[in-house]
């Protein structure tokens, strides 16, 4: 029976704990022209020692965006994020950097339908350029953030997307965006490199299983579910998970149709709680964000709890 400390390999990757960093941008330690400032790079150089199974790096920009965010797309964009990597690799975790578009770029153009075919592609092609910078700089993988309403999201749902080329229509289109982008970074990542999507899940469960199955087969190696855009928040929740929220039961419901690991993720607070998902088979690593904004050691001392 797995448990939380039970190590995993994924494709040729060992994760030495099922325990997860969540992605969380820090806005008070802001970037220049998209290099990611000191502060932020030894805030994160910060957790490296820390136990953690696999550390995902908040967003990072695949295009010019937000002046104050890190971006993720030219050379000296990757010079302080290399060191993050060479870090936790000293120390044992593995490293993810979650990539995005925020959506409000393109705004001025209508948002994601106003934006043609070409401007889609280029997109990708953004996306897929990031992950190979990534690669090159010996990171275990990549997330695309597919969630919290954000570029991918807004492509991906049928709340925000009125497209009617190959980009649209239906559930399927509506997906090609992220396949594409699946299928643009597997062509280079061969077995020592992992994608991974951070999913918003809708709450119609079986809706929400559909959307990741497509992903599966579009060739995602992990799957990371958090939440999206519906109007579904309030579901049924099972007697057993009773303790905890819709976002992290989503995760556990979509896990049960999946062959690929599966990322839970909010408000599950302790090893224990996540500890008890993972012995019931529910998912494969639990994500945690506000622990370790109350203190990065956050392994380290409730391991001595725990044990």
């Amino acid at each position: 029976m797995a448990n939380i400390f039970t190590p995993l390999k994924v494709k040729e990757i060992e994760f030495k704990n099922r325990i997860v960093m969540a992605p969380m941008a820090n806005f008070n330690l802001p970037s220049k022209d998209g290099v990611m400032g000191d502060k932020l790079l030894q805030y994160y150089l910060d957790y490296t020692d820390k136990e953690i199974g696999l550390i995902i790096l908040q967003a990072l920009f695949v295009m010019p965006s937000f002046q104050n965010m890190p971006w993720a797309f030219e050379k000296e964009h990757m010079v302080p994020l290399r060191k993050i990597a060479e870090e936790a690799h000293r120390n044992g975790s593995m490293i993810f950097p979650q990539l995005l578009m925020n959506g409000k770029e393109f705004e001025h153009k209508g948002g994601i339908n106003g934006l043609s075919t070409e401007e889609l592609e280029h997109i990708r092609d953004c996306f897929i350029h990031s992950a190979k910078l990534f690669k090159e700089a010996g990171y275990d993988g990549i997330e695309l953030h597919g969630a919290h309403e954000l570029f991918l999201n807004q492509v991906s749902s049928g709340y925000t997307n009125r497209r009617t080329d190959r980009y649209g229509r239906d559930t399927e289109g509506r997906l090609t965006l992220a396949k594409e982008i699946i299928k643009g970074i597997k062509a280079f990542a061969g077995e020592d490199f992992i994608v991974s999507y951070r999913m918003g899940a809708t709450f119609y469960l079986d809706d929400d299983v559909e959307v990741a199955k497509i992903l599966e087969k579009a060739g995602l190696d992990m799957l990371h579910v958090s939440f999206g855009i519906s109007d579904a928040y309030r579901i049924p929740m099972p007697k057993e998970f009773a303790a905890y929220n819709p976002v992290a039961y989503a995760g556990c419901y979509i896990k049960k149709h999946m062959n690929i690991p599966v990322i839970v993720v909010n408000d599950i607070r302790t090893l224990q709680r996540g500890n008890l998902l993972l012995e019931r088979g529910d998912c494969d690593f639990v994500a945690y964000g506000r622990p370790f904004l109350r203190d990065s050691s956050f392994v380290l001392h409730s391991k001595e709890k725990y044990i």
